[in-house]
């Protein structure tokens, strides 16, 4: 688009599990589509992700994100919604990933803080 500057989008995806082995988020599903851009090697991205569970309940997330040259990508998701068990969830998750190849594969751990009615 110009000089040092690049747009894209495409859509993140993977298996979502516990740390506890049980519990919210434990073998679910995670999507994630995204728009971002890199200005001089920095690359700022957001989106929207769906997260579910093995009852197939999920939780909704707007995130924003931010990844410096050669650093990890962090960010936060604001939690927006969600349905079953999940109905009226309020909070936030932030994010930390890294980069395992050039294909684009990540490996990322975030930590939901969340209320639920």
């Amino acid at each position: 688009m110009a000089e040092g500057r690049t747009y894209g989008s495409g859509t993140l995806w993977g298996v979502v599990f516990n740390v506890d082995g049980a519990g919210p988020l434990n073998w679910g599903t995670g999507v994630c589509p995204y728009i971002l851009e890199v200005k001089d090697g920095a690359l700022k991205a957001q989106g929207d992700c769906s997260w579910g569970d093995a009852s197939g309940d999920k939780i909704f997330t707007e995130f924003t994100g931010s990844m410096p040259p050669n650093a990890p990508f962090d960010g936060l998701h604001k939690i927006t919604g969600g349905t079953g068990k999940f109905t009226g969830i309020q909070g936030n998750a932030r994010f930390h990933c890294k980069v395992l190849n050039a294909s684009g594969q990540y490996a990322c751990t975030q930590r939901f803080d969340y209320r639920l009615p």
